[in-house]
């Protein structure tokens, strides 16, 4: 890869819990709107505001899923489920302070495993809402 240059394709990489600036790692709790699986993906160091994910997607209620139904549906084990490439295509709403960042990690399917994109980028690829949903942080 040609430094400073734009990646092509997203490029898995393992986790050492360092990010360099303009970098965010997210996670997704599991959760379920309205009953449903919904990907809800927050910065790691945050809190999945169950309300917000909720309202953002166009649902009345948020409940955190059961490891169980998260991995059935996703076909990941927990601690590496990505927001990309389920089974079955499900709603995926990304935290707006994703936006912010030059680039963002997030799970690639097996723990420890992750994908380095664009935010932009894992908009598209999981055909995400953004919308405030972390919560604030408390204090």
């Amino acid at each position: 890869m040609i430094p400073g240059a734009a990646p092509t394709a997203p490029r898995p990489r393992r986790c050492s819990g360092w990010h360099r600036n303009g970098c965010s790692r997210l996670s997704w709790p599991r959760s379920t709107v309205d009953g449903q699986l919904t990907v809800g993906v927050v910065p790691v160091a945050g809190q999945l505001d169950l309300k917000a994910l909720a309202a953002a997607a166009g649902g009345k209620r948020a409940a955190m899923a059961g490891v169980a139904a998260a991995e059935r549906a996703t076909g990941y084990v927990t601690g590496g489920i990505s927001p990309l490439g389920h089974r079955r295509r499900l709603p995926v709403v990304v935290d707006s302070s994703a936006m912010g960042f030059e680039t963002v990690y997030c799970s690639a399917g097996r723990r420890g495993l992750e994908i380095e994109l664009a935010p932009a980028d894992l908009v598209r690829a999981a055909n995400a809402v953004v919308a405030g949903i972390a919560a604030p942080p408390r204090g």
